[in-house]
């Protein structure tokens, strides 16, 4: 959820990657285009014609060939800042579903700075994966500062044991690689992966309230080879302090196709 509300998302830009230390550490720099279009379906909504971003993460946990097979541990922190051109903020958030409406949003918020710092942890250790991020968003008002944040805890476990990969050059887990791809003429069923996660969002401080969401999900991965999957999730979230406070389900599933 915070990621969805506060990430610059797939903008215009430039960003530059690079690993250093035998690969145990990456940065990435970036200069994003952030724009208003209605018509673009991100969390953030703020107009910035330039958002300096900077991610560095290492690796002070990198065993190959442990007795559970290989071992890592993953550590980041990321900084954005943001100079509104109109003067005017705004985040907002779905139930992590692209088809599902915006149920948490600040509205437009009279400001013309804002900035976050996230921490991320990824623990992995052979079938087994643990990753979580924190972010801290502050948005300087005329009236004074707001401050809106969010967490998320994921788990996952291989059940026909396989890694989840890890990208050094960019410092993230990557897409698993079945053992056995998918084929009805060898017998083999590719890799089954289950999931679960919980999130939580607060975009309400001061006289902004744009709400709070919280969502845990249960997932199963069908991993066919490493180009396509099928996924298929259950989540239960609670939204409160907003106009369509409630509860909510959601069901949903996509096969995926990744180059």
């Amino acid at each position: 959820l915070p990621v969805l509300a506060f990430a610059p998302g797939n903008r215009m830009g430039l960003q530059v990657d690079r690993a250093f230390l035998d690969q145990r550490m990456a940065a990435t720099f970036g200069l994003y285009s952030v724009g208003a279009d209605p018509g673009l379906n991100f969390g953030d909504q703020t107009q910035s014609l330039v958002r300096p971003t900077l991610r560095v993460t290492g690796l002070p946990v990198d065993v190959a060939g442990a007795p559970s097979g290989r071992r890592l541990l993953h550590l980041g922190a990321s900084a954005s800042l943001t100079i509104a051109d109109d003067s005017d903020v705004r985040y907002r958030a779905r139930p992590e579903s692209f088809i599902a409406p915006f149920l948490v949003d600040t509205g437009t918020i009279d400001a013309r700075r804002a900035q976050f710092v996230g921490a991320e942890l990824v623990w992995l250790d052979g079938p087994f994966t643990l990753q979580a991020e924190a972010i801290y968003n502050r948005v300087g008002a005329p009236t004074g500062d707001l401050a809106f944040g969010g967490a998320y805890v994921s788990g996952s476990w291989m059940l026909t044991g396989e890694e989840v990969a890890y990208n050094r050059a960019v410092g993230v887990p990557d897409r698993v690689i079945p053992a056995r791809e998918l084929s009805l003429d060898a017998n083999t069923w590719g890799a089954w992966q289950i999931a679960a996660r919980a999130s939580w969002l607060d975009l309400s401080d001061g006289a902004v309230r744009g709400g709070r969401m919280a969502i845990g999900t249960l997932g199963v991965n069908w991993w066919w080879n490493r180009y396509l999957r099928w996924q298929m999730d259950y989540s239960y979230g609670i939204t409160s302090d907003t106009p369509g406070a409630g509860r909510l389900q959601i069901l949903q599933g996509r096969v995926q196709l990744m180059y």
